[in-house]
């Protein structure tokens, strides 16, 4: 998804959908696709447990209903703990604290730069491996020879 101009309730509804409830980071990847993406509805219990989020108040065109890979993996694995250390249950407290700044209800006459949700998934790394630089050309030889041992 692009970036665009225009600050559509679409837009803003995808922008929000494709980031993690829990830690805001983007739910799909290159190795999880939109059709494995998980939802929080089926962790409600445990998210109220852990990490004091109540999913019942949570506003649909402010708040994600997704869970990215890592956020999906700390939730089973705290799942299936006895009783969980007290450092976990403070990093999830730190966790949401700063993932509260995300999220923000669509307003039309916002700019998708000033809107806080939309900035943060625009503001995200795509990913994937750098540019390649470009190959020196004869010109650049020319000009640069210090550069290119000429």
């Amino acid at each position: 998804m692009e970036s665009t101009n225009e600050h559509t309730e679409s837009t803003h509804t995808d922008k929000l959908n494709a980031l993690c409830r829990l830690c805001g980071d983007r739910v799909t990847g290159k190795k999880v696709k939109d059709s494995n993406v998980k939802l929080c509805t089926s962790f409600s219990a445990h998210i109220l447990h852990f990490y004091g989020l109540n999913l019942a108040e949570d506003i649909e065109n402010k708040h994600s209903k997704s869970l990215c890979l890592k956020c999906y993996a700390r939730l089973t694995a705290l799942k299936k703990s006895p009783k969980p250390p007290e450092t976990v249950l403070q990093n999830a407290e730190i966790l949401i604290e700063k993932s509260s700044a995300i999220w923000a209800a669509y307003d039309p006459d916002v700019s998708p730069k000033q809107c806080a949700t939309c900035s943060h998934y625009d503001g995200q790394k795509k990913g994937g491996r750098p540019a390649k630089h470009a190959k020196l050309t004869k010109t650049t030889k020319e000009t640069f020879p210090f550069v290119c041992g000429v």
